[in-house]
């Protein structure tokens, strides 16, 4: 079964079909945000090499040729990451007090995504255990 790449932004999405859905997460996951050298060739001291092997880069370089490539933040952007860890949180049962404070967002953050949660909660598991 292939894997669903629409989520990826486009160029994630050709890293992902070009050298693995592994390798495209990995690179937005180390260099997301920030542009990374394609080499002419796959030499051990290269950065992309210590970071995804000789062979995924040689794949990148037929790819996308040699020069500067802007890695998007895709799925690693840090405004996910702090949804997913307010929604973990909260269905975890924590207040919106405690889960401010974990994630380090403004209560009234974290208020916004309660009504999101609770939408896919029960009824009586909507109530925070520890408010």
């Amino acid at each position: 079964m292939a894997e669903d790449l629409s989520e990826l932004p486009p160029i994630l999405r050709r890293i992902a079909e070009a050298c693995g859905l592994g390798v495209a997460l990995q690179l937005g996951d180390q260099f997301g945000g920030i542009p990374v050298y394609i080499p002419k060739e796959a030499a051990e001291d290269c950065v992309l090499v210590r970071a995804i092997g000789a062979e995924a880069v040689a794949k990148m370089i037929k790819e996308f040729n040699s020069g500067h490539l802007e890695i998007p933040l895709g799925p690693f952007g840090n405004r996910k990451r702090v949804w997913r860890a307010i929604r973990q949180n909260l269905r975890e049962g924590r207040s919106n007090t405690k889960t401010a404070r974990a994630v380090g967002v403004h209560q009234r953050t974290v208020s916004r995504h309660r009504g999101r949660v609770d939408d896919d909660l029960p009824l009586f598991d909507r109530v925070s255990k520890d408010d």
